[in-house]
């Protein structure tokens, strides 16, 4: 008994390891006010793998990116006038998930090397995106996170599916008819 104990106990902790695995990557330090061209033929590169296109995770989420031309036309700031927009739509499985102001977000070098950085303004949020292949993006949401839970793989879908928990019947104690 003792034994299988050790074991069970052995693999739970292997598992764990696997689940929070470290991840290997360079980190630079980039001063705030980076613009976009000097990184653009990186941001170019991605904006041909995912614009107009659907990506989705498997945990259900997902987005459509498009590139916005000029989102400012009476600015007259070097970001606004030659840094690269783009707007984004998110979805929870086939629901979009709507925001009273639309994503409108900056494309820059990331401080995490090999990835450009999506800078939303009025959120001050932001996602790093590396294309792996034309089917594939990685997608970290902070540049300093280094554990595997914390990575999200997107794959290009040619439609976002129905959220399968909305077809599951309930169970009696679900629905109250038991407690």
């Amino acid at each position: 008994m003792k034994f299988k104990i050790a074991v069970a106990f052995s693999c739970l902790l292997g598992f764990s390891n696997v689940a929070y695995a470290q991840l290997d990557f360079q980190y630079q330090e980039l001063p705030k006010d980076r613009n976009s061209r000097e990184y653009g033929v990186q941001i170019k590169a991605l904006e041909k793998v995912i614009d107009g296109y659907k990506w989705v995770a498997d945990n259900g989420f997902g987005f459509i990116i498009t590139l916005i031309p000029n989102p400012i036309p009476t600015a007259t700031s070097d970001r606004a006038v030659n840094g690269l927009y783009f707007g984004m739509q998110r979805f929870y499985y086939n629901k979009e998930q709507v925001r009273t102001i639309p994503y409108e977000l900056y494309a820059r070098q990331s401080e995490r090397s090999g990835y450009v950085e999506l800078w939303d303004d009025e959120s001050s949020r932001s996602m790093h995106v590396k294309v792996i292949d034309d089917d594939t993006l990685e997608v970290f949401n902070d540049a300093k996170e280094r554990n595997e839970k914390d990575r999200l793989i997107y794959k290009k879908a040619a439609k976002f599916e129905n959220n399968p928990q909305e077809d599951r019947l309930e169970s009696a104690e679900e629905s109250g008819v038991f407690h």
